[in-house]
Parts: C-alpha cells; structure tokens; sequence
C-alpha cells in the first residue's frame, strides 16, 4: 500500500517545542565548537565541532523513558547506536553515549533506560555486551553530559531479549525505587535512584520482563529464561514467570510454560488483571491469577495468525495508558483495549510521514512498523503516543490516527566502509550493516541510499578506482544476510551496478561456502581488482585472486602465503585486508592472525613482511605514490613503507584504529587514535590534531574536499569542521 505523506503537528505545544526554544545554557554546553560550521547545521547534530552525517535509520530503537516532571525530555536506549536525549518533546534528538568511557563499543548496546520521576536531568541506563568489565547501570545527574556505573550487570543491549519489556523499571508509587535484572547477576532493587542497590536473586536467568506490582510494592513479576551464558547460584534453570511477593527474599515460579509472554502489564484499573504478548496465537492474552494461567479475549479473532515477524499479528509490545491498554504488532498495526473491556479493537491509521527518510524507496521494504518491538503514551497527553521499530521511532498526536518518523539526529548505522570519489571531492561512497550502499554528493552533509536491484544490505567493502572515480566496486551478500560473497560494479560513480561473473573464485555461496571482504583495485587500472577469499590458501581455496576484465574472471595468485586461514570469514571483521599500489605492488593484513605480506609488482609470490613489532589486520596504500603503504592497529600505531613493503618505518605511537589516504593529494592521511583524530600532510612524519572528539568512532576514514569524514560502530558518519591542509 502506497502511504501518503503528511506533515503531522502535535496539538500539545509543550511536547513539540521550537528547537529555538530548547536551546537552554545547558543545551549550549553539548554544542560546543557549532560556530565553526556551517550556519543550516542544527545544533543537535554538532559535538565538540564534529557534525553527525544524515543518514537516518539503521539498527533498533529499544525503550524510551519519559520525564514525568518535564513533558519536553525524553530518553531513548537503542541497540547498537547508544543512547539519546530530546528536550523537544521528540522531535529532535542529541546522543549522550559520547559521555561514556571508551568500552571498545560495549556500552553503545543499551538495554533500557529508566527517567527519575521528579528531576528531568538525572537518568539511568542499562548498558553493555554482556561480560564486558564496563557492562551494568550507568546514572547521569546532568542530563547525560556525564556518567558513572552504579551497577555491576551482565547487560545485553543487542542480546536476543532486547525485543522484551523492561529490565530497568521505577516502581509504581512515584518514588525513587527502581528495580532491574541482569543475566547470570538477578534482579537488584534501589531506593535511591540508582546510587545503592540491594541484591534480590534470580541470579540465574535471561530477564524478558520485569513487572512490579502497584497494588503490593512487595510483589514482583520475572518473566525470564535459564541464563545459558553463566548459571546463577540459586540453580534456576527453568524458564517461567516468577513471582515474589515478600520483596525478592523468595521466588516461586508460577508458569513454566513454554509459551511466555515477550511482555506483561497490568491493567491500568484492575491491579489484579495482567495483560501479555505472546508468539503463538492468539497473541494477546489475559491472566487474573498472578500469571499462572493465560485466556484469550473476547475477540481473539480480530488478530491475524502471526506468519512471520514482519506482520500483524505478530505481537510485540504491551504499554498501559491512563484508562487503556495498547498492543503494538509488527507492520504498525495497533490493537487497543479499554479498561473493564475484553475486546480489542484495532487503531485505523490513516497517514503516515515519513519526511524524505530512505527507508519508503527501497524495494520490497515496507518500513512502518516492520519489527515494531516498544510502545508507550506520553504521561502528560493520551493522545501522544510512540513506538519504536527497526531503523526507526513513530510519533502519533492523534492517539494512533496518523504518525511521523520522528528519528532527526538519531543516527545508529555501523558503518563497514567509506570511500572516497578523486575527481568530485564532495562525492563519498559508504557501505554498512542492515542497511546497504549510500552516496553523497554533499561532502558527508547528507548520503542516500543507492539500493536498487542489484546492491543488497551489509556492504561490506567499497573501492574507488583513483583514476576513475566512475569506477566502483563493492562487496555485500548475494541476497540478504551477513555473508560478503558478492562482487558489484559500478561504472558511472555508483548510479547503476551490474555483478560480474567472478568465474574462477571458489564456492562463496551462502550454504557454507567461503567469504570475500575486501576488493582493492589498481589505481591506474581500472579494470584490475583483487580480492581476498577465507580458508585455508591453496589454489582453489582461500587466498588472494586477481582478474584483469573487472571481475568476469578471476586466478589464484596466493603462492608464498602460508597454508592457513589468514582472511576475515565474518562481516563483522576489521578494515580492508587488501590493498594495490600505484604501480601494482600489493600488501595484504590479516585481521585472522595479524601477519602482513607483500608482493611486489611482478613477482611471482608473497613474502612475509618482517620488522613490524605487533599484529596489524588492517593496511591502506598511497594511490598517488608508488610503493607507499601504512599498516595500522592496537598495538602496533602506524607503519609506513614507501618500497613496496620491504623496510618499514614507525610514524604514530598511540594506539590506531584506521587509517585513511585522500586520493587528491600524495601524503595526506588521517588516523583515529580512540582519543580524536589527526592529520599528516607529509605521509605521517609530523601529525596534526583536529579539534574535538566525535561521539563514537570507527575505522574507516576518508577525506572529502577540506573536510575529513569517519566512521563509527553505531552512530553513522561523523565529518569535521573545515581544515586549513595550507601547503603542507
């Protein structure tokens, strides 16, 4: 169905202020550094100088939290991408995941969150990848310009129970109670906002929900399955609903059924009903015994058979209004339940705005509401209503009747790749996970998507042939998924792409076959591209192949490498493992082992590479000068060799997460430290600072006329201010 658009206003001045008016002294503390861009940049999307790309979607929004003492701010916990702070009412949104310790991209995974209920500033978030040293509660007082961990929590912000309700929740009564329950550590409570917490078991479980009772504080619901990463103490290992009603000095299970509830809630009238989503059908259920027996509606048949998550029927999430109870499905279906009622009835939504977000024009996506996982009403309005969803947050003023993407300044994509255009310096190429191929024609201000028939999601690697910015070539799956197995090109700068025969290469299918990462191409040829392929080396298997005719064809030419995997089998992996040389000298990294080789422009095998103190896995070339390439890592800083690859010398100490080239001017790289990024005019022999610090960073880097752009692991595409390269 072809959804028109429209532009939705919200009746409640208060929710949907001027960005003008929100831009208080302490607002003007995160935009330090706005001056030195340009004037059309709003404030929300500059940190510390550095202006965050608009890309829009990406990754899933989780949870948002709602200020009940200030109907303007809003928190918001995402799976990959961190987490945000609105103080518009929704309609602009700033990440504070910048203000958290560099954890490696553990903490930009985030759970849940959790508003106090009377300061508007001091906010809690469930945050980390599990194990991780940093994973647990992190509290700010300063509305996220700061955070301390109070909590030690085994959290899995992108864990397979991110779909379920919430884990960090205030207690119903208004005080400072919170309660929360991480895998393999139990549920904690505190009655001070999250400065102390007391331990009340479960320490053995996966939580999906948590439910406190209002009618009991000493009454608590778990939904939850056995930990399998850490067992816990007390030996649970069942799955079910749990129930305390002494405070958590003891549970008893109440349901083991297989089928549990992804959510519960209780009846906003009648404390006693619980209402929960379940899997199967019907999926709306009711229990009036503390959960231990479930019943369908009035009206089970009003909810279609679930067929698979992407539609109605699928039901996902639970909220309790004022005197209503809301079921959102995937397919943005909403199902609304009347307190005293047992029938459901379905919200009809007639208009849906998706402003000019990517997401409507890609083929055989319908975005609204696709994997809808949250949704909430607003505590000072009804009507106001939200849920979230893959790639995207929907706000409704009109109690369901008509939405809006209201997702400006939250970006969340991991980005794989970035590539530079040599002759347009405003052109950048970006390849990234879920999502696919974009351009921008813009310097970074802006990127589109390029998906059309042939790109898919999860590009993985971009080359841009440094003497034919027409000529592009990207890897990504065949289809839809995580396997780099298919090679595109683009012979007119990334407008249309055709896929080569690629006779020659091994088994790559996604049935099990090998992978393929990366593709450098020569950059005075554009015709002559190499690859890297996984598994063991040896003729037929992994290693590196060349083709001469833009990968119709392609010959092993990996003797001399060892006879080992050496190449990623992951899309999840680090840089490019490949690069060509002006002239045809090849280095390769592997980002499996760290060892480096090289093969100089007419031999006839690789050599290992010998004077490099530490592992590498990554390695960028000079296009524009013969023989000139850095291999970068961790431990390792920067190294540079101008001969091919046979003497190396170090030019950065600091630990080094990417390099970048421009491929406009000989010698000019940048590279991230972890602690900002600098530049080099003369090939890494001095560095430059640029000011500031992008809330998360990645390891791709690229330049775009004056400007230098960089990836991130969550948070899209960061550009900085304009430099002054001078004559260096």
């Amino acid at each position: 169905m072809k959804v028109p658009k429209k532009t939705l206003a919200v009746p409640m001045a208060a929710a949907m202020v001027s960005l003008a008016l929100s831009a208080t002294s302490s607002a003007k503390e995160d935009t330090a550094g706005e001056a030195s861009m340009p004037p059309s940049v709003p404030p929300h999307r500059i940190y510390d100088g550095w202006e965050s790309c608009r890309i829009g979607g990406g990754g899933f929004v989780q949870h948002i939290a709602f200020s009940k003492s200030d109907p303007n701010r809003l928190y918001l916990a995402t799976d990959v991408g961190g987490c945000y702070r609105s103080d518009d009412g929704g309609s602009t949104w700033r990440m504070l995941h910048g203000a958290f310790p560099n954890a490696g991209g553990a903490l930009y995974q985030v759970r849940d969150v959790c508003a106090h209920p009377y300061d508007p500033d001091t906010v809690l978030f469930a945050a980390g990848n599990g194990w991780h040293p940093l994973s647990g509660i992190w509290k700010s007082t300063d509305a996220g310009r700061s955070f301390r961990k109070t909590l030690d929590g085994a959290y899995w912000g992108n864990g397979a129970s991110r779909i379920g309700g919430g884990i960090l929740v205030n207690a119903p009564d208004g005080s400072e109670t919170v309660l929360t329950c991480a895998p393999g550590t139990g549920v904690f409570r505190s009655d001070d906002f999250g400065e102390t917490w007391i331990p009340l078991g479960m320490d053995g479980v996966e939580p999906w929900a948590l439910v406190p009772d209002r009618s009991n504080p000493q009454r608590l619901w778990l939904v939850a399955e056995p930990c399998k990463r850490k067992p816990g103490k007390d030996g649970t290992t069942r799955r079910g609903i749990f129930l305390t009603e002494d405070g958590g000095r003891t549970w008893s299970c109440v349901n083991g059924d297989d089928k549990l509830p992804l959510e519960m809630v209780q009846d906003p009238k009648d404390p006693s009903l619980l209402h929960g989503a379940f899997r199967d059908s019907p999926p709306l259920k009711f229990s009036r015994d503390g959960g231990r027996t479930w019943h369908a509606y009035g009206n089970p048949e009003i909810h279609p058979k679930p067929t698979d998550q992407f539609h109605d029927g699928y039901c996902q999430a639970l909220c309790a209004g004022p005197d209503f109870v809301l079921a959102g499905c995937s397919g943005g279906a909403i199902y609304r339940l009347e307190a005293g009622s047992d029938v459901w009835t379905k919200v009809e939504c007639g208009q849906v705005d998706f402003g000019d977000w990517y997401g409507p024009t890609c083929p055989g996506f319908s975005p609204f509401g696709a994997c809808l996982g949250w949704i909430g009403v607003s505590p000072h309005d009804p009507r106001l209503w939200f849920f979230t969803d893959w790639y995207g947050l929907y706000a409704s003023p009109d109690a369901g009747r008509s939405w809006r993407l209201s997702i400006d300044g939250i970006e969340m994509t991991v980005v794989h790749t970035l590539a530079q255009d040599p002759a347009r310096p405003e052109r950048l190429h970006c390849g990234m996970a879920d999502v696919g191929a974009f351009r921008s024609d813009d310097g970074g201000a802006t990127f589109g998507h390029w998906q059309r028939e042939i790109l898919h999601d999860n590009i993985k690697c971009i080359a841009v042939c440094a003497s034919d910015g027409n000529r592009v070539y990207a890897i990504g799956p065949r289809q839809w998924g995580w396997c780099p197995n298919c090679l595109n090109v683009s012979r007119d700068g990334g407008d249309t792409w055709t896929r080569p025969a690629m006779r020659g290469l091994p088994d790559i299918s996604e049935e099990g076959g090998a992978r393929m990462s990366t593709v450098a191409v020569r950059p005075e040829n554009p015709d002559e591209i190499y690859v890297v392929v996984s598994g063991p080396c040896a003729p037929g298997g992994g290693g590196v192949y060349a083709s001469g005719n833009a990968g119709e064809d392609f010959r092993w030419i990996g003797e001399g490498l060892p006879p080992v995997g050496l190449f990623a089998d992951i899309i999840w992996s680090g840089g490019a493992e490949i690069a060509c040389g002006r002239g045809g000298d090849l280095v390769a990294a592997s980002s499996k082992t760290g060892r480096v080789f090289a093969r100089p422009a007419g031999a006839a095998e690789w050599t290992e590479v010998n004077g490099l103190p530490a592992k590498s896995g990554s390695v960028v070339a000079d296009a524009l000068r013969p023989g000139r390439f850095y291999a970068f890592g961790p431990e390792l800083g920067v190294f540079r060799t101008d001969d091919g690859g046979a003497t190396w010398r170090h030019k950065h100490d600091a630990p080094v997460y990417g390099v970048g080239a421009d491929l406009t001017k000989a010698g000019r790289v940048a590279c991230n430290t972890g602690e900002g990024v600098e530049w080099s005019g003369d090939a890494g022999d001095t560095w430059r600072p640029i000011p500031g610090r992008p809330p998360q960073m990645g390891g791709r880097i690229a330049f775009a006329g004056n400007r230098i752009l960089i990836s991130s692991g969550g948070s899209g595409v960061f550009r900085s201010p304009e430099i002054d390269f001078g004559e260096q």
